[in-house]
């Protein structure tokens, strides 16, 4: 089954590292980057900050791959590294991330 790990990072080129890692060592077929602002729960109280989102579209099986990749890449002290299933796509594109983030050729 095809997946979308993400994650958050304080800066465009951390975002840009953790990507190209991922995809360049074959456990991701691509990699989105996206400016967002967040608010969440930290240090006992509410923050508000500018953060990168990166989402990568991988496999299945190389989830546990790209969550330690993804995790000795990171400046955080406690990463948000999730999955989401792809329930649903064309079934080229479906294979394009198979063939594409299997770990390297």
């Amino acid at each position: 089954m095809a997946i979308m790990v993400g994650t958050t990072v304080a800066s465009r080129e951390e975002a840009r590292k953790i990507a190209s890692a991922c995809v360049e060592q074959g456990l991701a077929a691509c990699a989105h980057i996206d400016e967002i602002e967040s608010v969440f729960f930290w240090n006992d109280a509410v923050q508000n900050a500018a953060e990168y989102r990166v989402f990568l579209k991988t496999a299945g099986a190389s989830y546990d791959q790209v969550e330690k990749l993804i995790a000795s890449l990171h400046s955080y002290d406690e990463p948000a590294i999730f999955s989401l299933p792809i329930t649903q796509g064309s079934e080229s594109y479906l294979r394009w991330i198979a063939e594409n983030s299997s770990g390297p050729k």
